[in-house]
């Protein structure tokens, strides 16, 4: 959780928060709070890797007609 120095409550990101709660951009936060985040570190990692692993899938060659079917059928008989 990274804190909002503003209000003190927790947050998993806060530039959405900044916005509706406070009416204040990231770039006057950053001004008053040069040092606080912005993101959880490790939500921020569970994202990269998220993003890691759907970036691997994309260069794969798509399902031809049929294949998805099968494929499905396949995970159901094990």
């Amino acid at each position: 959780m990274v804190k909002c120095e503003v209000c003190g409550k927790g947050f998993v990101r806060l530039r959405k928060h900044l916005r509706i709660a406070h009416d204040m951009s990231v770039r006057s936060y950053k001004k008053y709070f040069p040092e606080a985040l912005l993101v959880d570190p490790e939500y921020a990692e569970l994202n990269r890797k998220r993003i890691m692993v759907t970036k691997s899938y994309e260069n794969l060659e798509p399902i031809q007609k049929g294949e998805k079917r099968a494929l499905k059928i396949k995970e159901e008989e094990n």
